[in-house]
């Protein structure tokens, strides 16, 4: 293989297209405990507690218990609710004090009490050892927790779910892909695209000159981002020398729209390096439950690609296993330590990365490789050919979202574009490569 001079300039090329019971307390603890012996039993209330020995006086807000000569007061079923000072009123030498005693349930009842104040209620009952037991309706002023017994409450019995965790971020198991049959449209469906600029953490490292490394990154518009329960894979983009974002902006927003989540280094020389750590810094954000991109994205799959000495970047980078897919324009290098099958499209006309050197990388491959030359393309027009940004995006969506259109635009004696004979002057593949 001989030299390859890296290409200086900006492209002059055309881009295609270029995230109570609140008791009611204060009414009925005014009253008075019962006055003992036989009176008729007073009802304790609504809810309330212990209702007091004596008669015709209300505790508090409870059920109320017959008073009197029946007991001191059955505290009420849920005697906590009773009232703010609970039935003050069974201070009085109210009912039997045996029978009183027997009441000491309905303290109990103090236990289910709506507020902490209805315990309190629950006291009334000192009319024998009835109120006694209504102290127990102190316990309901444990009522105060969150579990009050009370089906009002019982929305706030439920404890708060843990962080949200990322999910299918790194299982790879989200919904299916609609499959699509064309690649010739703006929008692929998921745009229009979210585009964020100059953005980055401390990982992306920094320049030669100690300023910050950025990355641009192009996600699916944020409506549709995840829709479905869609994962979404990632491609890592490295510009070509000298080139800036500003050049491929349209292409990858474009790209974007057919469902991936494109990382894009910010620097004018892209190196692997750059281009690794644009990866990481992807995956930081896809495993972060306080972003914005927790649960949306595959990190099962991962393309690396790029056009001219960026392509010889995604070449490098996908000498890492956890590339499952790479895909280039004109450019060549070791494709030997490729970790999956791969693609490329060059130029007849393009004297910086000879179709000839591209051929035989991709016929001594060890990974199924594809390869289509460009009737009468230069290097400096390869990537912006309408033809081959398609191919670009048939390729990852086939790879990546399984759809059969891009699949045949690749496999097969009549593939797609090996019968297109106007746009494509030729083209190579791996014999192992038509068993994909």
């Amino acid at each position: 293989m001989r030299k390859i001079e890296w290409l200086g300039g900006c492209l002059f090329v055309g881009i295609a297209c270029a995230v109570g019971c609140s008791s009611d307390d204060s009414s009925t603890t005014t009253t008075r405990g019962g006055r003992g012996g036989a009176g008729d039993g007073e009802t304790g209330g609504a809810n309330g507690t212990g209702g007091n020995a004596g008669s015709n006086t209300t505790g508090g807000s409870g059920t109320g218990a017959s008073g009197g000569a029946s007991a001191g007061g059955n505290g009420g079923t849920t005697g906590g609710s009773g009232g703010t000072t609970g039935g003050s009123g069974g201070t009085g030498a109210g009912g039997t004090v045996g029978s009183g005693g027997a009441s000491a349930a309905g303290g109990t009842g103090g236990t289910g009490g709506t507020g902490g104040t209805a315990g309190t209620g629950g006291s009334a009952g000192k009319g024998g050892a009835a109120g006694t037991g209504g102290s127990a309706g102190t316990g309901g002023s444990a009522g105060t927790s969150v579990d009050s017994g009370s089906p009002m409450d019982a929305s706030a019995d439920v404890s708060l779910p843990p962080p949200g965790m990322c999910g299918d971020a790194s299982t790879g198991t989200g919904s299916a892909f609609p499959p699509l049959t064309s690649y010739t449209a703006k929008d692929g469906g998921f745009g229009p695209a979210l585009t964020t600029r100059n953005t980055g953490d401390g990982g992306l490292g920094t320049d030669p000159d100690g300023g910050a490394n950025k990355v641009a990154i192009f996600r699916p518009a944020a409506a549709k981002y995840g829709q479905g329960g869609v994962t979404h894979p990632v491609i890592v983009w490295g510009n070509g020398s000298t080139n800036t974002v500003d050049i491929w902006q349209g292409f990858l927003a474009r790209v974007a729209t057919y469902g991936f989540v494109v990382v894009a280094p910010e620097q004018t020389q892209v190196t692997a390096d750059h281009m690794n750590k644009a990866i990481d810094y992807v995956l930081r954000l896809a495993n972060d439950p306080a972003s914005g991109d927790c649960g949306k994205i595959d990190t099962t799959k991962i393309g690396s690609t790029g056009y001219s000495r960026g392509g010889g970047g995604a070449i490098s980078v996908g000498s890492n296993a956890r590339i499952t897919s790479t895909f280039f324009f004109a450019s060549n290098g070791n494709t030997k330590n490729l970790k999956a099958p791969w693609g490329v499209i060059g130029g007849d006309a393009d004297t910086t990365f000879d179709w000839a050197s591209i051929s035989t990388s991709i016929t001594g491959s060890p990974q199924p490789a594809f390869g289509a030359v460009l009737a009468g393309i230069d290097h400096n027009r390869v990537a912006g050919n309408a033809k081959a940004q398609e191919a670009y995006i048939g390729w990852m969506r086939w790879r990546f979202m399984g759809d059969k259109a891009g699949h045949d635009m690749f496999v097969g004696p009549s593939c797609t574009l090996c019968t297109d004979t106007t746009t494509f002057s030729g083209f190579v593949k791996t014999p192992t490569f038509d068993s994909l």
